[in-house]
C-alpha cells in the first residue's frame, strides 16, 4: 500500500508544481519527510511515557488529521482537487 501513495504523490507533484519549483518543492518535501522523522521518534517515548501509548498513537492521528486538513484550505489546493493543472500543457514534462 505504501508504493500506491509514493506512486500517487510523486505523479501528482510532477503533474501539478510548475517545472521551475519542482526541485525546491521536491527538496522541501524530502525535508520534511526524513529530517524531521528523527524528532518525532525523540518526541513518541517521552509522550507515551507520559500520557500512555493508547492516547500517543490517538494524538498523533489526531494531529496528522488537523495538519491535513489544514492544508486542504490553503489557497490553490482546491484548484487541484478540480483537476487544474499548474499551467503546462498536457503531455508535457
Amino acid at each position: 500500500m505504501t508504493c500506491k501513495r509514493i506512486i500517487a504523490w510523486a505523479t501528482a507533484k510532477q503533474r501539478l508544481v510548475p517545472t521551475a519549483l519542482l526541485g525546491r518543492v521536491s527538496s522541501v518535501d524530502w525535508f520534511v519527510s526524513l529530517a524531521l522523522l528523527p524528532l518525532s521518534y525523540a518526541l513518541a517515548a517521552p509522550v507515551a511515557a507520559a500520557i500512555g501509548v493508547r492516547a500517543t498513537f490517538i494524538g498523533a492521528g489526531l494531529i496528522g488529521a488537523v495538519v491535513t486538513l489544514a492544508f486542504l484550505h490553503l489557497s490553490g489546493v482546491p484548484a487541484v482537487e478540480r483537476g487544474e493543472s499548474s499551467g503546462r500543457e498536457p503531455g508535457t514534462a
